[in-house]
């Protein structure tokens, strides 16, 4: 197997984990929105609505992963064809430019590269933390007393 080879599945098996993720993601801020339908304004839905908002912190992250690794790919592919162009020529007609040229399109390749990576932690640990804010949150609905009282009073029976 090629080298091409494997990067190419390599990439493939990143971008599909991507979209995995953000599918994930919107079925979650979906799923949490029609559980919040319709509940009463209280400090008891804080769970809940930190879960659709890491949700949605995720899925941002996802497109946004997607649009920096696009973005690092074209300036590799870039410096392929520079390097491409470069071996045509005669080693002794390249100028310090075209050699800078080739750094600064390297090292941006790279930047936007470690760019897409940090969105991709942050979708992956968002997705999880908003997994354990809702968990926790359908938890606290499972056991606080739900009586007929004001939401935001802590006092047995006292009704506004």
């Amino acid at each position: 197997m090629k080298r091409t080879d494997i990067v190419k599945i390599h990439n493939d098996g990143h971008t599909q984990f991507t979209y995995f993720m953000a599918g994930a993601a919107g079925a979650s801020i979906g799923y949490s929105l029609s559980k919040l339908d319709g509940q009463p304004l209280s400090y008891w839905l804080l769970p809940g609505a930190a879960a659709l908002l890491l949700w949605m912190i995720s899925f941002f992250s996802g497109c946004m992963m997607i649009t920096w690794g696009l973005k690092a790919l074209k300036a590799d592919w870039m410096v392929a064809d520079l390097n491409d162009q470069l071996r045509r020529v005669n080693a002794l007609f390249v100028t310090e430019e075209v050699k800078a040229l080739r750094d600064r399109l390297r090292k941006d390749g790279s930047r936007k590269s470690k760019i897409a990576g940090r969105f991709r932690k942050l979708q992956v640990w968002t997705l999880y933390l908003g997994v354990l804010m809702f968990v926790i949150w359908r938890g606290i609905e499972m056991f606080r007393p739900h009586t007929d009282t004001h939401p935001w009073c802590f006092v047995p029976g006292f009704s506004a």
